[in-house]
């Protein structure tokens, strides 16, 4: 398992690595064996890119970027097959971070919809998304080369990127204006459009080099570190009288925690009824909101994440998620209740994250055109398992993809590859 999960597992019989090339993890880098990491670093060095966001925005950092993003690629790939040849392995489970990376700072040069998009591509780095997945193509093939003859393999993606249009470091404005956030909150007017407003430290954070950011964050305690990203993803802590408040997450889903009695601080709302009441009236006001120009909702979905996620650390999560709608371009949003609100550009990121994956399949008796109707990343496990005759547990959530495979089908190695696309 190499560079898949983002923190080091406690127990695993076969080989894994972690975090040596992972984007965007806070966690550290770990092997097993344990000296594993240390024979990588001195035959394949440490990944090209580091860190993906120490980076400016100008054209000679984005240039830098595009070739340590290929580098990476070239170097994963030797890596990997370094692996898959001396190792002796049932599974193999591997992962390409580079277009995840890619997607961040390279959308603007591809979609015609940003802001900064370039019809003249003066910078030359229009086509950096295409050659990454071209680089990566070449490298999964090579692998299931070397794989040889009857390896079943899956090539997936968990999720896809795209443009963001998203209202997530708006979205205590917005509570607040339907009146779930602070109490006597003025509504946005329904005639005119009101310009949200700006987090100061979303504001500084766009303002300072990436590089000087990440240097600035490594002399921090830990403990900093995290209330900046705090502070850069959700503004101050200015909860009191308050029942929702947004929390920090990401662009594309926006996070909302109820102030729940007991439970948080400043809580007001009783658990129960309140609780439920609230949380349903929420995710409705949300539903509602639309783009002005075209009148497309703006939000896809509003998850109940304690109905989504049973289990014992539940209360430690975002009680909501907002989905927004990052498939056209909108910047101005309304509702009866909300009114009219001119959502504030605040990212330095050109590309964020969208829903949908991809799966292609060969060995796992697929057929051509089958319909797999809504698979999740919760269904590659019991895949795999039910490939190798083993049974999923019953507490494994997920269900096997394909038709089950005959006992002398059961046979032979199985390579997943993961991108983060």
């Amino acid at each position: 398992m190499l560079d898949v999960p983002k923190f080091p597992i406690s127990r695993m019989a076969g080989v894994y690595l972690a975090n040596w090339g992972s984007h965007a993890t806070k966690t550290r880098r770990a092997s097993h064996p344990a000296g594993l990491l240390r024979e990588i670093d001195e035959r394949f060095g440490p990944h090209p890119v580091g860190e993906c966001d120490a980076v400016d925005s100008t054209p000679q950092a984005l240039r830098q970027l595009r070739a340590k993003i290929l580098d990476g690629v070239r170097v994963r790939g030797e890596l990997y097959r370094f692996l898959m040849a001396r190792e002796d392995w049932d599974v193999f489970f591997a992962g390409f971070s580079e277009t995840h990376c890619a997607g961040h700072h390279f959308w603007q040069f591809l979609d015609p919809s940003h802001r900064g998009y370039d019809p003249a591509d003066r910078q030359g780095l229009r086509d950096t998304l295409q050659c990454v997945y071209q680089a990566i193509d070449r490298e999964i093939g090579e692998l299931i080369e070397l794989a040889g003859a009857g390896t079943r393999f899956l090539v997936f993606s968990g999720h896809g990127m795209g443009p963001m249009w998203h209202a997530s470091w708006n979205l205590q404005e917005i509570l607040d204006s339907l009146g779930f956030g602070k109490a006597g909150a003025a509504r946005v007017s329904a005639s005119t459009s009101k310009e949200a407003g700006a987090n100061p430290w979303r504001l500084l954070k766009m303002a300072l080099p990436g590089k000087v950011q990440y240097a600035v964050k490594a002399m921090l305690p830990r403990a900093l570190q995290n209330e900046l990203i705090f502070r850069w993803y959700a503004g101050s802590r200015d909860w009191a009288g308050r029942r929702a408040i947004a929390v920090p997450n990401n662009d594309s889903v926006g996070a909302i925690r109820i102030l729940v009695q007991g439970r948080d601080r400043h809580g007001s709302v009783a658990t129960g009824a309140e609780y439920q009441d609230l949380c349903e009236n929420i995710a409705a006001a949300l539903q509602e909101l639309r783009d002005v120009g075209t009148g497309r909702k703006v939000v896809l979905q509003v998850s109940f994440l304690h109905r989504e996620f049973p289990g014992p650390f539940a209360q430690g999560l975002p009680d909501l998620a907002v989905l927004w709608d990052q498939s056209f371009a909108w910047d101005e949003i309304a509702s009866p209740a909300l009114g009219r609100l001119k959502i504030r550009m605040q990212d330095s990121r050109s590309g964020g994250h969208t829903p949908r994956g991809f799966l292609l399949a060969s060995g796992y008796g697929e057929s051509c055109g089958q319909d797999l109707g809504e698979a999740t990343l919760y269904d590659l496990a019991p895949t795999v398992l039910r490939a190798a005759g083993v049974d999923p547990p019953a507490s494994m959530q997920g269900r096997p993809l394909f038709m089950q495979l005959s006992a002398t089908d059961r046979v032979g190695r199985s390579a997943v590859a993961k991108g983060e696309a």
